[in-house]
């Protein structure tokens, strides 16, 4: 706060709004006036602290203590997500709820009044609150809520605090149920358990807690030493009984096929088929409700229970068995999930996994690109993965099948790519495999990479220029890729897979558009002497050296052009997916200096070829002249023009001469 409070009557109204501030969970406060009732001491001496205050040792530590107190009852006053006041009530009185409520909320207060005391600035109003002792209300609930805590943080090996602010921060009716459920996940039950049985068997691990817990309310005794160590013991021993009530249950209903698959099995498969050198994933499981499958950045393996876990449980049942054709559907199904989410794991040697986390936040069309080629690798490799991991003899039959594929909006245009650089190499599938050994963040540049190989620049093109060369390629790639992410999903499945398929068949004809048009610029005989003049003006011959994964540098002069461009009748005359290469044209005029002047003057021969009554019938030329398809009709010419050919054309008409100068 700006200000230091300096009265009681202001601490108390202002204690409620600050507790829900310093909670990030909380949506607001249960308190009203009156609704706090601390014990009638502590009450007395946050009065003192404003009235009367005192700065010895003694008076600090209670006012330090009084304020915990005040702290830990707003805290239980605290609304969050879930909240239901018939069900915090029904419990209220039980031990075992008053343990797991004012026990875990005297700890989180402990943990948290430094930062209540700073945002209500009483360090000002009474120095030295902050540095002076501890003063908890210690009780039999406190007490059983450090050893309750103490032994999920030792058998978690999470810090204390964190486990106590997770059950704090739930309602007083979910507290149990989170700490019981997540016990129960840490064993892998999820996966073991049959889904109808899961509610039971989370409902016995709870009553053994309770049991245990409930036991402090007997606790009697004249020594208070005495009376807390057997509260702290009785909540050590509800985790332990827990612990061996949940080890009886994975004993019980254990899987080893099941597991070993899950954790082992498909992940060496994955490894041997796509020839990766390593696998992110820890052999860590998780659940999930809000997908199939994810593979997450931690190297955890999530997977749906009901519509993967359930039907793998059922088919390792009962190994060999014959079953109809929609069960098999369902196996086929739920084996492709773990597949997907392997090949997410599958990267090159000594890479990092999670580096891919940034960049597929920074670009969100790469992250559906990798979604598109890893979903279009399953469907090629699904045969072989279940082949691999011998699950066609566990369930006979599964092979013959299919299971439907997911990510229908990419998924077509990342295979039709693959298949396209597959038909330049005359091999079976090996875009998708060598796509599926790079790292997530990396396969788009693997594709372009496979694309290039295919060409004559590799002979061509001086070190120094590949990287510029490629990205390029990539982008010129991109920009029908990407129009993928805003305009498919609309109509119904198999209008979207149509329409992504065509989008990948433009994404890899405008790549080799690019690069015939690369390939006659270095073939050309004046390719060298630019290439040498350019060395001796001290003009670096690229404008981008790196091509790595990760975030590439601007050009030295693309704003400037972007902003040539924007200025001018271009964006109201210029077809989508050529926009990109007029630009780039237009940066290209602008040569080393970044002259603005040549720019302006190719604009200007621009807004006229693109403004004139035969840009249309040249688009018709083009289009068929390069595709050898006629276009259905005029109503969205710029989603089928070949872009780089189209933009090459209209410069060459303008009889600008420095067209050979991409090469900077």
């Amino acid at each position: 706060m700006s200000e230091s409070v300096r009265s009681f009557d202001a601490l108390m109204r202002l204690a409620a709004g600050t507790t829900v501030a310093m909670d990030k969970w909380a949506k607001s406060s249960r308190w009203t006036e009156g609704s706090i009732d601390l014990a009638p001491e502590r009450m007395q001496a946050l009065r003192e602290m404003f009235e009367n205050p005192q700065s010895d040792p003694a008076s600090l530590t209670r006012y330090r203590g009084a304020l915990q107190s005040l702290l830990r009852e707003h805290s239980r006053l605290l609304k969050r997500a879930g909240y239901d006041e018939k069900r915090a009530d029904a419990i209220a009185d039980h031990t075992w709820a008053k343990v797991l409520d004012r026990g875990t909320s005297e700890l989180w207060a402990a943990w948290n009044v430094d930062d209540f005391i700073d945002r209500l600035g009483l360090e000002q109003t009474v120095p030295g609150l902050k540095a002076a002792k501890a003063d908890p209300e210690y009780t039999r609930e406190t007490a059983a809520a450090v050893g309750y805590v103490g032994a999920l943080a030792t058998n978690w090996k999470w810090r204390t605090e964190r486990i106590a602010e997770e059950i704090h921060r739930r309602p007083p009716h979910l507290k149990l149920e989170w700490a019981s459920k997540l016990w129960y996940e840490s064993q892998e039950l999820e996966f073991l358990v049959p889904l109808h049985s899961q509610h039971v068997t989370i409902l016995r691990s709870e009553q053994v807690v309770r049991d245990h817990l409930d036991r402090v309310g007997g606790v009697t005794g004249d020594d208070p030493v005495k009376v807390f160590a057997a509260c702290q013991a009785h909540g050590e021993q509800a985790v332990r009984a827990l612990d061996t009530e949940l080890a009886a249950m994975r004993k019980e209903y254990d899987n080893p096929a099941l597991m070993a698959f899950l954790k082992e099995d498909a992940k060496a498969a994955v490894l041997k088929i796509t020839r990766a050198g390593q696998s992110a994933h820890n052999q860590a499981l998780d659940e999930t409700k809000s997908a199939g499958g994810i593979a997450a950045w931690d190297g955890r393996m999530h997977l749906h229970n009901k519509f993967v876990v359930q039907h793998l449980r059922e088919m390792f049942a009962n190994p060999g068995q014959q079953h109809d054709e929609q069960t098999l559907r369902r196996f086929r199904w739920a084996i492709g999930v773990v597949l997907h989410e392997n090949a997410h794991f599958a990267i090159p040697d000594k890479d990092d996994y999670a580096l891919s986390a940034a960049p597929f936040g920074d670009r969100k069309w790469l992250r559906w690109a990798e979604e598109g080629f890893v979903e279009a690798f399953n469907t090629a490799y699904l045969n072989d993965f279940i082949k691999e991991t011998g699950l066609d003899k566990v369930a006979p039959g599964i092979h013959e099948v299919e299971s439907g594929e997911t990510y229908e909006s990419f998924a077509p245009a990342a295979r039709a790519m693959s298949q396209g650089v597959d038909g330049r190499t005359g091999m079976d599938r090996e875009a998708l495999r060598r796509q599926a050994a790079a790292s997530p963040r990396g396969q788009w540049d693997e594709l372009v990479d496979q694309l290039y190989e295919t060409s004559k620049l590799p002979d061509l093109v001086p070190d120094a220029d590949v990287g510029f060369v490629k990205r390029e390629i990539g982008e010129a790639m991109r920009t029908h890729f990407a129009w993928l992410d805003e305009n498919t999903g609309r109509g119904n499945v198999q209008q979207t897979r149509e329409l992504s398929a065509l989008r990948g068949q433009q994404a890899f004809q405008a790549g080799v558009y690019a690069m015939e048009s690369f390939e006659k610029l270095y073939s050309s005989p004046t390719a060298e002497a630019l290439y040498q003049s350019r060395l001796a003006r001290g003009v670096a011959p690229e404008a981008t050296v790196q091509h790595e994964p990760g975030p590439v540098r601007e050009r030295q002069w693309e704003r400037a052009a972007a902003d040539l461009y924007a200025d001018s009748k271009l964006p109201g005359l210029v077809p989508e997916p050529e926009v990109f290469h007029v630009k780039r044209a237009i940066e290209t005029a602008m040569g080393a200096e970044g002259a603005a002047e040549p720019a302006k003057s190719l604009i200007t021969q621009l807004e006229a070829q693109y403004g004139s009554s035969d840009s249309k019938a040249l688009y018709q030329s083009l289009l068929a002249a390069h595709s050898g398809v006629a276009p259905a009709g005029s109503a969205k010419p710029a989603q089928d023009a070949p872009a780089a050919a189209a933009v090459a054309a209209r410069v060459a008409a303008c009889r600008h001469d420095r067209g050979s100068e991409t090469l900077r």
